[in-house]
């Protein structure tokens, strides 16, 4: 649905020192034949264009360069009539996690 909810949330993995962003909507989902192709440059998933929702395609080109070029580890999840959800797993450097104890 255009203009629907985007869910962000952020958890941490103590034991791995990640902590994982996750962005989801509620959207129509990205086909399945058209997923391995949907980062690539000008790309547009079909049922977006039927749909009319606006776009050029570049922005998750630019997702996954900004992500690779930092060289962190980012995967989607999605299927068709479902919005997709994307993630992103962030180094958490345990020595400085912690906050300072409140007086």
């Amino acid at each position: 649905m255009a203009g629907g909810t985007i869910e962000i949330i952020l958890r941490e993995d103590t034991k791995a020192h990640v902590a994982k962003l996750s962005i989801q909507d509620h959207g129509i989902g990205i086909p399945a034949d058209e997923q391995t192709h949907i980062f690539s440059r000008f790309a547009r998933a079909s049922n977006a264009q039927v749909s009319g929702i606006a776009g050029t395609g570049w922005g998750l080109f630019v997702y996954r360069e900004f992500i690779e070029r930092h060289e962190r580890c980012f995967w989607f999840e999605s299927a068709e009539g479902v919005g997709p959800t994307f993630y992103i797993e962030l180094p958490v450097d345990p020595e400085k996690a912690a906050f300072p104890a409140s007086n």
